[in-house]
């Protein structure tokens, strides 16, 4: 599990003397235990804002291009295979030197005879998704130049919480959580969450939206919660809450979906969207049957027993099909009995 420095911080009040080493070092040492403390701006070294000032066809390769682009302080020479690139865009280019997040090194290279200094980015080579259709195409605020961990605003420090030990600690499986333990351990005090008590204003004015909900086993789930509403616009979710999820390891994906991860990092809470078109107007929480077969968001087929509890639509397990999206939260770095 990932925890962000800066979400911490929403909830206690760290003394600057406690440095982000320091404050992993104490949580070792009284909590839970810190495989490893990661400068957010240190996975993004060296790699800088462009701006593609050519492009020309590769002379030895049908798919490949060259490029002329600006980062500054000089103009790189860069082969280039993806086909969304056109002059004047800024990019992310990974310089030679650059280590990126899925391990790969940049070095000055020869392609089918042509030199290049350096790699213009997707989105899946800077740990951003898994998006490989085409480089990253940076808005007009970003600055030819920029490092690119100041164009994303990434300026926090993440702990890698060791997931064992905090297997049989519910309690800490959220910033909220975490927090509320470190502002112990301090002596320093604990911002309670604010939790906004008004009343919900219906929306729909032709009636209200008909859900019925049921729970089969209350021994596997005492209590299942569902709340409908319409008027919902999908849309990108705000700035600030892609870059708290970018850097706890979540893609953002849309505003309906960011929200049940954020929810869940921030507090603990599970949630799930489900498009009510899909779903229906039920919804059944019941033991598995033996042997029954749901496909998880990785794609891959599980095989369920009676000791498995599935959330369904009356008839069939939650589907990939029924929600607003897939979320793509890493479900390995949750705690192994969540």
């Amino acid at each position: 599990m990932y925890i962000s420095l800066n979400w911490l911080k929403d909830y206690v009040d760290i003394p600057r003397k406690v440095s982000p080493d320091d404050l992993g070092l104490l949580l070792t040492t009284h909590t839970v235990e810190i495989d490893d403390v990661i400068n957010q701006a240190e996975k993004f070294k060296n790699v800088a804002v462009g701006k593609i000032l050519e492009i020309n066809k590769h002379p030895n390769a049908d798919r490949l291009q060259l490029a002329k682009v600006d980062v500054r302080n000089e103009i790189l020479d860069i082969v280039c295979g993806a086909s969304n690139i056109e002059v004047g865009q800024l990019v992310p280019v990974a310089l030679v030197g650059a280590i990126l997040p899925n391990g790969l090194e940049i070095k000055e290279a020869e392609v089918r005879g042509e030199k290049s200094f350096g790699m213009m980015c997707a989105a899946d080579e800077l740990g951003l998704g898994d998006d490989h259709s085409g480089i990253i195409i940076l808005d007009k605020k970003a600055k030819v130049g920029q490092n690119f961990a100041d164009y994303l605003g990434v300026k926090d420090t993440v702990y890698e919480v060791d997931n064992k030990s905090i297997t049989h600690r519910p309690d800490l499986w959220s910033h909220y959580g975490l927090a509320r333990e470190i502002s112990a351990f301090l002596g320093v005090k604990f911002k309670e969450h604010n939790t906004n008590k008004s009343p919900l204003t219906p929306f729909n004015k032709g009636g209200e939206i008909k859900l019925k909900g049921k729970i089969e086993d209350y021994d596997l789930c005492p209590r299942y919660m569902a709340i409908a509403m319409d008027g919902i616009a999908i849309e990108d979710s705000p700035k600030w809450m892609q870059e708290r999820l970018i850097a706890v390891g979540v893609r953002p994906i849309s505003n309906i979906v960011d929200i049940t991860n954020y929810v869940l990092l921030e507090l603990g809470q599970p949630l799930h969207a489900f498009d009510a078109k899909l779903l229906g107007d039920k919804i059944v929480v019941r033991r598995a049957k033996n042997k029954e077969v749901i496909e998880t968001l990785d794609g891959e087929k599980r095989k369920l027993d009676k000791n498995d509890i599935v959330i369904t639509d009356g008839k069939n397990p939650d589907r990939k099909s029924t929600r607003l999206n897939s979320s793509h939260t890493d479900i390995s770095r949750m705690p192994s009995s969540a």
